[in-house]
């Protein structure tokens, strides 16, 4: 049921060991998924003509195709530019990060200092 599997989060209860490693898992679903590092089992595979690309994970296989689909939602709050994914969203907001973090900057030189 789903409150037995809740309760197995609070409880720290893991039922589903990993027959290649020492791991265990709260889910049968985050074995099965975990299994796929040992087995090379690839089963989402890019229906894009030409690509030969498979994935252990359905949400790697959505964000690969929306790279063939040149969909980028994740969009910079702070400029134009945006993303087929959220992790290269993230790598350009630190950059915005770091230069907001520039705020001193010398009036003769230019040169910036945080």
């Amino acid at each position: 049921s789903y409150l037995a599997q809740h309760l197995r989060i609070h409880l720290g209860v893991k039922p589903y060991h990993c027959s290649y490693c020492e791991k265990s898992f709260r889910q049968l679903s985050h074995l099965q998924q975990h299994t796929r590092i040992h087995t090379g089992d690839r089963p989402y595979k890019c229906p894009h003509p030409g690509c030969e690309k498979a994935f252990t994970q359905l949400s790697n296989l959505q964000s690969h195709q929306r790279q063939h689909n040149k969909d980028k939602p994740y969009k910079c709050p702070n400029c134009y530019r945006a993303y087929t994914d959220s992790a290269s969203l993230q790598i350009h907001l630190s950059a915005h990060a770091i230069k907001h973090a520039k705020a001193y900057c010398c009036s003769m030189c230019g040169r910036a200092y945080t």
